[in-house]
């Protein structure tokens, strides 16, 4: 199908849902199409009406190899397994409210590309004095428990260093049973570039001057997968299993526990 034509059938559809808010999570729930994203910084969840346009997996097995003298091949040494996954799909609104609905979902998915800070106090002890500084504006005449005349005084301050970079903007990603973990969970990864792209050809929603909520928006990241348990075959497989496969999630990695 053109890809003009299914934008503005999906828009019809949508359209048409105008009373259920937001149209888009009404006709997504039918289907069980949500792509839930949550930042391991905040903890916070976002939820994607998902209409996918684009989805793929790789696998790629890395080999660390060596050429000797007198064999025809290499000696080839497994090193591991990476897998990353890249997913497409378009963001929908059929009314205003739910383009600045849709807006709002991309703020927040844009902020869980970057890391998690924390700040940092000192507490020290000081002379107490007269006049402030920029560090402590509130050490003037006195401090509490400390006279005036008592400017010799040791008191302890406590002000803010700083930020410190304290968690890296790791992400957790589910979406059905393609794009989950061993444990039913959302997949554990980075993501490594998103991008966001309004649909020029289905307009906007104008509110007022110099205000614009795109009526399609396509997204589309990659992500790259950190494992979080032992995957494998298993050569001692059970008599129950079907491959040996070494977790206790046989459908892994597209399917559920």
């Amino acid at each position: 199908m053109p890809t003009e034509e299914r934008f503005s059938n999906l828009y019809k559809v949508l359209s048409s849902k105008a009373g259920t808010n937001p149209a888009a999570y009404s006709y997504a729930d039918a289907n069980g199409a949500v792509l839930y994203i949550q930042s391991t910084v905040t903890g916070y969840v976002e939820e994607f009406p998902a209409f996918l346009t684009d989805l793929s997996q790789n696998f790629t097995s890395n080999w660390s190899t060596e050429d000797v003298y007198g064999r025809n091949d290499p000696i080839a040494t497994f090193q591991g397994t990476k897998r990353t996954i890249s997913l497409a799909f378009d963001l929908p609104a059929g009314s205003l409210q739910d383009a600045k609905d849709n807006l709002d979902r991309c703020s927040n998915l844009t902020q869980m590309m970057y890391p998690g800070y924390h700040r940092t106090t000192k507490v020290r002890e000081v002379v107490a004095r007269q006049s402030p500084t920029p560090d402590f504006p509130q050490a003037g005449g006195q401090f509490e428990g400390v006279p005036q005349e008592e400017f010799g005084a040791l008191v302890d301050e406590t002000a803010a260093t700083g930020l410190v970079l304290g968690r890296s903007p790791l992400v957790k990603v589910k979406f059905g049973n393609l794009i989950v973990a061993i444990d039913g969970e959302g997949l554990l990864g980075w993501i490594g570039s998103l991008s966001w792209k309004p649909n020029l050809e289905m307009g906007m929603f104008t509110e007022s001057q110099g205000k614009f909520y795109p009526k399609v928006i396509s997204l589309s990241f990659d992500l790259n997968v950190l494992h979080q348990t032992n995957v494998g075959q298993n050569k001692d497989k059970k008599k129950e299993t079907i491959n040996g496969w070494l977790s206790d999630n046989q459908q892994w990695p597209f399917g559920k526990k």
